[in-house]
């Protein structure tokens, strides 16, 4: 989005947008699992997450700012969560 914004004190770098949907599962030996509920169409054993994030370089550090909401894939399944850290992107 922005690539250098400068200020009298310091500059804020690479300063970047994402949107993201992420879904999985994980099932263990012996257990039962359903991953989708053919019923009620929604994920039953499966999680699902949905947001947007902001990213910017600052002193050379890689700052991360994400906001997710939890789905069932029929509706939102929590409030806004968020989350930050400091490093290189995964």
């Amino acid at each position: 989005m922005i690539d250098v914004l400068r200020f009298p004190w310091g500059e804020f770098r690479d300063l970047r947008g994402r949107v993201f949907f992420d879904i999985g599962a994980a099932k263990l030996e012996n257990q039962e699992f359903d991953f989708w509920d053919s019923q009620e169409d929604k994920l039953k054993d499966g999680r699902a997450a949905y947001g947007y994030g902001i990213q910017v370089t600052l002193l050379g550090l890689q700052l991360h700012w994400d906001f997710a909401r939890l789905t069932d894939l029929k509706q939102s399944r929590s409030g806004l969560k968020t989350s930050f850290y400091i490093g290189a992107q995964f």
